[in-house]
């Protein structure tokens, strides 16, 4: 069967893991720069009289890690007093070290759990940041695809096949009596959803009786998965604004 084979996924995942691993060393190191350069700025700030309201809120950002509150306080700042410029441009390059590596980590996390959905949003957006990703990548998430239609088909060639029983029977078609108002799609995206392995599932009873028996997952567990941010257009990178919400808005990167 066509489909994204082990052997087709490993060498891809490989090199995006590895790509991943990159990207966290590389933000540890900017991470570092922006330490020192906040030390430099509160001490050219202590050096003067106690710390402004606008000052404060520069480092009340920096200790919860928040880049993009971060960046907004550095130009508020601005307004009334001096600030530095080399502070600024390694918030500006430790917020985009941030965005890439999470979006490397969750593009990852997508092809190992083998989530289309999941991995189409992490995939544009990785585009969208104009990150290097293997390019492997677009072939196992076409075969995804074409998994995912293949399963579908055999869910309604098995409802047909049932149909067609029913109406043998009693003349009428035969309908959903499962109490699930769910459509046979929606359940099965529900138990890639929950990472539930849907390879023995071959009639809409196999799915319901997965979601029973499978992990649930909390609302607020759903609510803290990351989403990926509307990717910008190639040519607007330069000389953009800063956007007003980034992936710090949905959720920390660990250390």
């Amino acid at each position: 069967a066509s489909g994204a084979t082990d052997s087709a996924v490993e060498g891809p995942l490989k090199e995006l893991v590895a790509a991943s691993h990159a990207s966290k060393t590389s933000c540890n190191a900017l991470r570092g720069v922006f330490q020192e350069e906040l030390e430099l700025q509160r001490a050219l700030w202590a050096s003067g009289a106690d710390l402004s309201q606008t000052q404060a809120l520069v480092f009340a950002a920096a200790d919860v890690g928040d880049c993009g509150q971060l960046i907004s306080a550095l130009a508020e700042a601005r307004r009334f007093c001096v600030v530095s410029t080399s502070l600024e441009a390694a918030a500006e390059n430790l917020r985009s070290a941030e965005e890439a590596m999470l979006t490397l980590r969750c593009l990852t996390d997508a092809i190992r759990a083998r989530d289309r959905h999941e991995a189409e949003a992490w995939l544009e957006q990785a585009r969208g940041l104009h990150l290097e990703t293997p390019p492997g990548l677009e072939a196992i998430v076409s075969a995804l695809r074409t998994e995912e239609e293949q399963c579908l088909r055999r869910f309604e060639q098995a409802a047909a096949a049932s149909g067609n029983q029913a109406r043998s029977g009693n003349g009428y078609p035969a309908t959903h009596n499962d109490g699930n108002p769910q459509t046979t799609r929606e359940l099965l995206e529900e138990c890639k959803r929950r990472g539930l392995d849907t390879a023995g599932c071959t009639e809409r009873q196999d799915l319901l009786r997965l979601l029973e028996s499978g992990p649930e997952v909390s609302p607020e567990a759903a609510s803290q998965r990351p989403r990926p941010t509307a990717a910008p257009h190639p040519d607007s990178r330069q000389d953009r604004p800063a956007p007003v919400s980034t992936v710090w808005d949905r959720r920390a990167v660990p250390a």
